[in-house]
């Protein structure tokens, strides 16, 4: 336990480097180490996730990308491609700002876990969806809007299905299960707090989606 510093040398040293009386190059010296060695720490962005753990994330997604893509291919009798654009880590904050409202939130459960997670889609992409389904043109540019009643009980078997083959993609990590929970149309409703960014396409609509 020698070394361990008490609070009061904790606050001597921190106050001796502030004004300058400790020479960190020293302090370096006598464990071996160079300035160069010493790399910047961001407290207010800390990584909590390695690597490997984020490679890991993006082939299990990949994985769910592809099985997802087939389904909807067969659902839709169309072209669908939908890829993993990038894994990060953000604050919650940020990503709820970077949100358009309306939007299509979808709000699922861990299973057995405290745990909660999201898929926001945008509401073009939904309607496009819920327009295939329907036997209508998903070429036509649409305007963001509230998605109706009919058209939440459309989408809500799709993101179930989604949430399946989600499941599936995760299993060979971990046994979880998805519980479809709610919709929400405005990000300020969803309080929930690693985001997956997708790039979804449907024919002519191309879409970004978010897996928190």
């Amino acid at each position: 336990m020698a070394d361990v510093l008490s609070q009061n040398e904790i606050d001597s040293l921190l106050s001796e480097m502030s004004t300058g009386t400790v020479d960190v190059d020293d302090i370096l010296q006598g464990k071996g180490m160079r300035r160069s060695d010493v790399g910047a720490y961001d407290f207010r962005r800390p990584n909590r996730i390695s690597k490997n753990q984020v490679r890991t994330l993006q082939n299990v997604h990949e994985n769910f990308a592809e099985i997802f893509g087939y389904y909807l291919v067969s659902k839709l009798q169309t072209i669908v491609s939908i890829s993993v654009t990038s894994v990060d880590q953000l604050f919650y904050s940020e990503f709820i700002l970077s949100i358009s409202n309306p939007s299509c939130i979808y709000v699922f459960d861990l299973e057995g876990t405290d745990g909660t997670g999201i898929m926001e889609i945008s509401p073009q992409l939904a309607l496009s969806i819920v327009e295939r389904l329907l036997g209508g043109n998903t070429e036509t540019t649409r305007k963001p809007r509230t998605i109706t009643p009919i058209e939440q009980a459309v989408m809500r078997g799709i993101i179930e299905h989604a949430l399946a083959d989600l499941q599936t993609a995760w299993r060979s990590i971990a046994e979880l299960n998805f519980q479809y929970s709610r919709l929400e149309t405005e990000a300020d409703f969803v309080q929930i707090a690693r985001f997956q960014l997708f790039q979804f396409k449907l024919h002519t609509v191309c879409a970004r989606t978010w897996l928190l």
